[in-house]
């Protein structure tokens, strides 16, 4: 169960959807998700779950959105109620020093897991924020550590013309500057790719505004 929002969950929802193998593993942990207010959502995420039996995790960087610790409110009295010990159910993943979810945490006994401050939230998904949910839903970290590495080194030395991201700016500024067209249109055709569109939108909208 992960508790989180925007950056601490759209990259998340992404890799879990896009790079979680493929073979049916009967004990393998399944990713339920609260990312917002919504008491529908909440439920929706909850229902059926044991609380013995699952593990939450909640992020938030900031450690004081709102969004994020009004479910945790919910899930810390479920776990409570049922006579779970949240120090083994649940833990934290939050800005080091500061905010009102590693106050929680601490009183609370629980295991916290630090974002650094050099990491915005909407690009923190190869941090601690996504790399331990993800390694829980067994997906190879190690792989996508060296995928990112490799096209981090690949955009920085291709020619133009092979360079995605370089392309993708030169095309989208022509646009706007000579056309007045400021769309872009993000259609991931494969399925596994679907939620990877909403994370999309997100970086591009916080990045550029």
């Amino acid at each position: 169960l992960l508790v989180g929002c925007g950056g601490s969950s759209l990259g998340l929802e992404a890799l879990a959807r896009a790079l979680r193998p493929l073979e049916r593993v009967a004990r393998r942990p399944r990713l339920h998700l609260i990312d917002n207010t919504d008491p529908s959502v909440t439920l929706a995420a909850m229902n059926g779950l044991a609380p013995e039996r699952t593990q939450c995790i909640v992020i938030s960087k900031s450690g004081d959105t709102l969004d994020t610790l009004a479910p945790l409110g919910i899930v810390d009295h479920w776990y409570r109620a049922s006579g779970v010990d949240i120090k083994r159910s649940l833990s934290v993943v939050t800005g080091k020093n500061k905010g009102g979810l590693r106050r929680y945490a601490m009183s609370s006994g629980l295991t916290i897991f630090d974002v650094t401050e050099a990491v915005g939230g909407r690009y923190s998904v190869l941090s601690s924020v996504g790399l331990l949910p993800a390694a829980m839903l067994g997906c190879d970290v190690t792989a996508m550590l060296k995928g990112a590495r490799d096209t981090r080194d690949q955009a920085l030395t291709a020619a133009v013309a092979d360079n995605g991201p370089l392309m993708l700016a030169a095309t989208s500024t022509t646009m706007l500057r000579d056309k007045q067209r400021s769309t872009i249109v993000f259609m991931p055709y494969a399925t596994r790719l679907r939620t990877f569109g909403d994370w999309a939108c997100q970086l591009w909208a916080e990045s550029l505004g």
